[in-house]
């Protein structure tokens, strides 16, 4: 049901998209309940709502979190944070909580999943725009280590925007013809 929501917000069918996604997130099932979560949070994302984005995507995190939690002494294998952690981070982003989204990125980054949704990427462009550069180039390593562990599949959907990461540190750093063909390249 949820999965459903993706094409409706490319189509901008918006509300028919949060429609599917509450009937998702009210499923018994905690995959489909899941999706659901992550379906609000790229609905009011894609809506621009900041304050509805942030707590959608803060939802979604939660329960990831009690999912894992309540799964952990039995012999199942759960989803993981990485992803509910970076959209609850973009989601604060969003709503100007900076240090939240900072948070929620490290919390995505403490055990690696393969997953396009790199938490090291955005911290990189966190710290930039907070003038922290050894955090920043802290960031930027483990950020290439993450996407070098990826299965090649993960490796070339996310090639673009690793691909932008790396226009941007070469910009800071005043490089600016190796930053104009890192991004004309992505």
């Amino acid at each position: 049901i949820a999965e459903r929501c993706w094409p409706l917000i490319k189509l901008g069918r918006v509300d028919e998209a949060r429609q599917f996604a509450q009937t998702a997130v009210n499923s018994p099932n905690p995959w489909q309940r899941s999706a659901g979560l992550n379906a609000l949070c790229a609905v009011e994302g894609e809506a621009r709502t900041r304050e509805a984005y942030h707590q959608a995507c803060i939802a979604a995190l939660n329960d990831a979190r009690s999912e894992m939690a309540r799964n952990q002494d039995e012999d199942r294998e759960t989803g993981g944070l990485a992803v509910d952690a970076y959209n609850a981070a973009l989601g604060a982003a969003a709503a100007l909580q900076v240090e939240e989204a900072e948070a929620f990125a490290l919390e995505g980054a403490r055990r690696f999943e393969a997953s396009v949704a790199n938490p090291w990427r955005l911290l990189v462009n966190l710290y930039l725009s907070m003038g922290r550069m050894e955090d920043a180039l802290n960031a930027f390593s483990r950020m290439m280590d993450w996407n070098n562990r990826q299965p090649a599949a993960m490796r070339d959907q996310n090639h673009a925007d690793l691909e932008a990461t790396v226009a941007t540190m070469f910009l800071f750093a005043g490089e600016s013809e190796e930053a104009l063909m890192r991004i004309n390249r992505s």
